[in-house]
């Protein structure tokens, strides 16, 4: 069996396309050597992965990475087309809104003119991957003047995020889990192992995730819910996403090779950012782990640990090492 990493379901569902197809792109090749690490199934792919990482996988994890060109009989890794035109709803921002706006404090809305911008909102496309497709005025002026003379954009107050949280829902299963952001909104991490019991908003946060789920989308396959505390206060519901996100992942590694660490945590830094000579694989630094191979835009790192102590000494020692 063979599978493709079709990582790219917004841009699918921006087209009129009613069928995907594999079609061999960069995008989708980043993060497909997680069939291997997750399925240990070959991957549907063009790319060649040098003997040194397809060894490293081998020895450190039995992995054995294999790969075909051929597309015949590979099957569609992170999402199937079920319901196109339910998927593209879930995954459209402008839809979903009417659901967040149901439990939130600032509702958002939709804009059509440039005279609606103004300071202190965030503007968002209607669908977009990893935080992309969201701008702030006036430092994005001149994109959203572009975005606003061919299609609407959705207008959300614009509030200091303390931390983002996430929750899968994996048929029965439902895991809690932190992600980490940039300052521009797109995907740095995921964090798994903390106890939100003892959070003042984490009742809500769970009565509102079971009111959501009782809504009877009829979603299908895995999707995660993204929300976010402010000032204390919860935020339920920035977003829908209906495929294996990068949190999917988290938990399916965690479960698979550090299910003894309480704690997890992934790291994902633009490789243009690391000196290239320090990047190795065997990295030498006690439970961390580079995932990814060399080359690739974005190194993809694990830490794992029994105390949050722990884990903050070996994120700075992983970045002294990067960095320094």
């Amino acid at each position: 069996m063979s599978y493709y990493f079709n990582g790219d379901l917004e841009d699918f569902l921006l087209t009129s396309k009613e069928e995907y197809t594999i079609e061999f792109n960069p995008f989708n090749e980043e993060f497909e050597y997680f069939i291997a690490l997750l399925e240990n199934e070959t991957i549907c792919t063009k790319k060649v992965y040098n003997d040194d990482y397809i060894n490293y996988l081998k020895y450190e994890f039995n992995c054995d990475l294999k790969t075909t060109k051929s597309k015949v009989g590979a099957e569609l890794w992170c999402f199937e087309i079920y319901d196109l035109t339910l998927q593209k709803r879930i995954n459209s921002r402008f839809f979903t809104k009417k659901y967040s706006n149901k439990y939130n404090e600032h509702p958002a809305v939709k804009i059509y003119e440039p005279e609606e911008l103004e300071e202190g909102f965030i503007y968002k496309e209607d669908i977009s991957v990893s935080g992309m497709g969201n701008y702030l005025y006036p430092r994005d002026k001149r994109k959203l003047y572009k975005i606003l003379k061919d299609r609407p954009l959705l207008k959300e107050k614009l509030l200091r995020r303390i931390e983002d949280i996430s929750s899968l829902i994996d048929g029965q299963d439902i895991y809690h889990y932190q992600n980490t952001v940039d300052e521009y909104f797109q995907y740095k991490g995921t964090f798994i192992g903390r106890d939100f019991k003892n959070e003042a908003w984490f009742v809500d946060y769970k009565d509102k995730l079971t009111n959501f789920m009782e809504e009877e989308l009829n979603i299908q396959g895995p999707y995660a819910v993204d929300s976010f505390i402010y000032e204390d206060k919860l935020h339920f519901l920035s977003e829908i996403n209906n495929r294996k996100t990068m949190g999917y992942i988290a938990h399916k590694l965690k479960k698979k090779y550090f299910n003894d660490f309480p704690l997890f945590k992934s790291i994902l830094i633009p490789s243009k950012k690391i000196d290239d000579f320090k990047l190795t694989y065997s990295m030498d630094l006690e439970n961390t782990y580079l995932i990814s191979p060399r080359g690739n835009l974005f190194c993809y790192f694990v830490i794992v640990a029994n105390t949050e102590q722990e884990l903050k000494k070996s994120e700075l020692k992983l970045y002294s090492r990067v960095f320094d």
